[in-house]
């Protein structure tokens, strides 16, 4: 809702091959950190462009069936809204006994990456920027990895 979004298919253009190289470094390192790494041929699925205008946000995302999704944010001006992931696992009405959350919600800055779990949900929220024009523009760029067994034809 008052935002523009590319094609999900940018990873293919010669303009961002530079940038698909660092999103699969990123994903490299979590396979390393969870010790997959040798285990699986990760691979770019998708990637998009999101330009979120003056008091603008998206739709939460659900149905993502790759295996890591991860967002960069290339510009995020001040109270242009940041994201917030949603724990599928625990149910809105449940008592909260074990001091589980269902969601957290973090600020975002220009340059930072946001790396999860393709099962967990996440929106990103209304772009509050007193900025007009491009310079309250929020841009990010989403991506989604999936994984080919080693060995596997």
């Amino acid at each position: 809702m008052g935002s523009w979004h590319s094609e999900n298919s940018m990873q293919e253009m010669q303009e961002f091959q530079l940038f698909s190289q660092q999103t699969r470094r990123w994903i490299d390192e979590v396979l390393r950190e969870e010790e997959r790494g040798a285990q699986v041929k990760p691979w770019c699925a998708s990637m998009t462009a999101s330009i979120c205008d003056r008091f603008g946000y998206d739709q939460p995302l659900e149905g993502i069936d790759k295996a890591w999704c991860g967002i960069y944010f290339v510009q995020s001006p001040e109270n242009s809204g940041g994201i917030t992931f949603f724990n599928p696992g625990i149910a809105i009405n449940v008592d909260d006994a074990d001091n589980r959350e269902r969601e957290y919600s973090y600020d975002v800055e220009a340059g930072q990456v946001f790396i999860f779990p393709s099962w967990l949900r996440y929106k990103l929220q209304r772009n509050q920027s007193g900025q007009r024009g491009e310079e309250g523009e929020r841009i990010s760029i989403s991506f989604a990895y999936c994984f080919e067994r080693e060995g596997s034809q």
